[in-house]
């Protein structure tokens, strides 16, 4: 009996052991394992330090530095030279200045449509260009478009002509008011209401 007890008291024991070992490693970790979670914290502290001197450093390098005195003094000659011009004086020359040119810009202008404004004779030696027609028959007559201009110095019968996508000869009527009078080395005459003019040939 007393046998049994003595190694009851034993296992009794041994389990008490066993489990004091178990809560120290849980609950109280060892000196070494306390000194590797403080050098880690202690790295991480170092780095954030670092990085926070890296940031100032940067961001205080990136001000913008003070002007010079000569920029200084630039900008206030161009203060200067802007008042002067904001003078109410200056402003007002400038605006009779103004003023007094278009008036004669005005009398230009009309001078050149009295000339415009000229009557054109209908005269049947005279032949005109495109421009010199008045503005009137201007408007009256078609698109002309000559695509082909073949010239015959010898014989007019064989100088011929591509007029509006239709060959055409002297003589022909290109529409019932325009007639071909005449075709010449630098284009053909075309003669409408009393008016003969000249149609150039393409690169004259």
């Amino acid at each position: 009996m007393s046998f049994i007890l003595e190694a009851l008291k034993k296992s009794e024991n041994k389990r008490r052991k066993k489990s004091g070992q178990i809560s120290r490693t849980i609950h109280a970790p060892s000196p070494r394992n306390n000194a590797k979670s403080r050098s880690w914290v202690l790295g991480i502290l170092l780095l954030l330090m670092v990085n926070a001197v890296l940031l100032l450093w940067f961001f205080g390098s990136s001000k913008q530095p003070d002007l010079p005195a000569e920029t200084v003094q630039v900008g206030a000659d161009i203060n200067k030279f802007t008042l002067r011009q904001a003078n109410p004086a200056t402003t007002q020359s400038n605006t009779e200045q103004l003023s007094v040119s278009t008036q004669k810009q005005h009398q230009n202008d009309q001078e050149h449509m009295v000339v415009k404004a000229l009557p054109v004779p209908r005269n049947d030696n005279q032949v005109y260009s495109l421009g010199q027609l008045p503005i009137l028959i201007q408007k009256q007559l078609p698109a002309l478009q000559m695509s082909l201009h073949a010239y015959n110095r010898d014989d007019a019968n064989a100088s011929m002509v591509q007029l509006n996508d239709r060959i055409m000869r002297e003589g022909d009527r290109v529409t019932d008011n325009i007639n071909l009078e005449k075709i010449e080395a630098d284009g053909i005459v075309l003669r409408y209401d009393g008016y003969r003019f000249l149609l150039p040939r393409r690169g004259n």
